[in-house]
């Protein structure tokens, strides 16, 4: 005769249970690693951006600080250091500053923060539209 060994009805009740408190516990907890997840890739894009937007910043004021320098010349060297398509077409650059040698120039470069990463935490209430990316940079006139 051959035993088969069957579990208590309050141990596959206990197991049911068990399986319920899991699921549930992944209802609540999934969305909020898959937003802590999207935040962190948004967050690195915007790092990124605003680090090249840095740069080309610099690389504009350099420019604009060269005797005979020309608008043209200013936005080569930007678009050189932003370097992305998405970047380069979405930018907004303004130069302020004096003629004379030994005075500021003052270059800012704008760009749009849903230019520069895509609006992951949008579904979450963290929208990037309306805000930008800005970058100064002020040097003397050579």
């Amino acid at each position: 005769m051959k035993r088969t060994h069957q579990q208590p009805v309050s141990t596959r009740r206990a197991q049911r249970r068990l399986g319920a408190v899991l699921s549930l516990e992944l209802v609540v907890v999934l969305p909020i690693v898959i937003a802590v997840c999207l935040g962190m890739v948004e967050l690195s894009m915007l790092w990124s951006a605003n680090h090249r937007c840095q740069s080309a910043a610099a690389a504009g004021c350099r420019v604009a600080t060269y005797p005979g320098a020309t608008m043209f010349a200013v936005r080569q060297a930007i678009e050189a250091n932003l370097s992305k398509a998405n970047l380069v077409q979405n930018y907004q650059v303004d130069v302020v500053g004096g003629a004379l040698t030994g005075d500021e120039i003052a270059v800012t470069v704008n760009i749009p923060q849903t230019a520069c990463a895509p609006d992951l935490l949008r579904p979450f209430g963290f929208s990037l539209q309306g805000k930008t990316v800005t970058a100064r940079s002020v040097m003397r006139r050579e």
